[in-house]
């Protein structure tokens, strides 16, 4: 280097396809050093990037001037017209593909949120009232019976009671209540808790553009400036003496080209500029308007479920009211039990008495003169004996065998189930 040079450093970033699905595009940034040295021509140029597209773009660029003009002495005007010449290259990469990425970004947010301005939302509906049944207690209320005193009274219970079994018996129906449509009344089906058109993921995706479209807005933000300073320190070369005395004024005119081509540059990327900040305030709208109908459908689903767990609390009600008629029943056929257990007892000695007194243990003989004695059989009564207390012993025994061996397997099995539901 002689000294006299013009050195610039600067850093742009464009949007290239990407070899994947799921994001096709990729933001590439390139760094470029360069340096023009205005006593021998020679240019330095330094690129830095992620891949070799730039590389190969700068090297096919420069070896089609290179065969243009191999066979001539380079002058200091040509070699500033190809300075130029690959500043413009650098700043066509940094404004080329925005279009189409844009593009991508806003067909993607159409796909998800287009069906938001479409979807029927309705007016919130008050819960559904339950049916009559569940409103007024038609269940009447069962008092206890008054103890009776006396056992004429008992028996004439009992012989209500008995007659009451034989004829026809009244019985409670337990309806089952069915869930409560919201609809009018002519439709015969229960509305269904629909499956949700948005989730979630659905929100998630569209807060991956707005990162993206705010993303683009900054980058082309940067890219403008950037060129726009290009621009301007180009242009104040024209206003120095030393640069014109040693060019002889004949890039005057490429430079002014160079301004042009750069001024449509920053028009495009204006232009893009513009359509991000469209496509950032539309995605903040969709999101706004997404977020609302997710809640609105949390909403529609919680009032359901509040629907279901009333009417399960109306009907579970009602069951209790029919389990309180049927325990009524059975405390009244236990007081029934009772009074036939007393009557039993009541005659049950007699009944053995006069059981024992018909066997040929216990006779009566009556005489001629109409005396009458009585004769025990010791050996018929010894056989009685011998025969009863062994069977009810033995009655006894094998009851408390059954009782036993019951047992012993409802605890083996509470063991088994307890050792499974222990944690490995």
């Amino acid at each position: 280097m002689s000294g006299r040079c013009i050195e610039l450093c600067y850093s742009l970033k464009s949007v290239e396809p990407y070899d994947d699905p799921e994001r096709p595009w990729s933001i590439r940034q390139c760094s470029i050093y360069h340096a023009f040295d205005l006593e021998t021509n020679k240019t330095t140029w330094i690129t830095v990037k992620g891949n070799e597209f730039m590389r190969d773009l700068l090297l096919a660029h420069l070896n089609s001037t290179h065969r243009r003009t191999a066979a001539k002495p380079i002058p200091v005007a040509a070699a500033f017209q190809a300075t130029l010449a690959v500043h413009l290259l650098f700043c066509h990469w940094a404004s080329e593909n925005w279009h189409w990425y844009i593009n991508s970004l806003e067909s993607s947010l159409q796909q998800t949120t287009r069906r938001t301005l479409s979807v029927s939302v309705d007016p919130p509906r008050p819960m559904s009232q339950p049916s009559a049944k569940y409103q007024s207690t038609n269940t009447a209320r069962h008092t206890a019976p008054k103890p009776n005193t006396g056992f004429v009274k008992v028996a004439t219970k009992v012989a209500q009671q008995l007659q009451a079994l034989r004829g026809p018996k009244k019985t409670h129906r337990i309806e089952v209540m069915e869930l409560p449509c919201t609809e009018p009344a002519d439709t015969e089906e229960c509305p269904t808790v629909e499956e949700p058109s948005f989730s979630f993921g659905d929100l998630q995706h569209v807060q991956f553009v707005e990162e993206k479209a705010a993303e683009v807005l900054l980058v082309l933000k940067a890219n403008s400036n950037i060129i726009t300073q290009l621009r301007d320190a180009y242009s104040s070369f024209t206003d120095s003496d030393e640069f014109c005395k040693t060019t002889k004024g004949e890039c005057r005119t490429e430079l002014r080209e160079f301004a042009t081509s750069t001024n449509g540059l920053v028009a495009a990327l204006a232009m893009q500029q513009s359509r991000a900040e469209s496509l950032v305030r539309l995605v903040a709208e969709r999101k706004s308007l997404l977020y609302g109908i997710l809640q609105y459908q949390n909403m529609e689903a919680n009032r359901l479920l509040a629907e279901k767990a009333h009417v399960s609390a109306l009907r579970m009600e009602e069951m209790t009211r029919e389990m309180q008629v049927i325990a009524h029943k059975t405390k009244a056929e236990t007081v029934s039990m009772r009074i036939i257990t007393l009557v039993t007892l009541f005659f049950l000695p007699g009944t053995f008495i006069s059981t024992l007194m018909s066997t040929p243990i216990i006779t009566f003989d009556t005489d001629s003169q109409g005396f009458s004695g009585k004769n025990i059989g010791t050996g018929a009564l010894a056989f009685y004996v011998a025969v009863s207390v062994p069977l009810v012993c033995f009655t006894f025994l094998a009851w408390y065998a059954v009782y036993w061996w019951e047992t012993r397997r409802t605890q083996r099995e509470a063991r088994s189930k307890s050792s499974e539901e222990l944690p490995v």
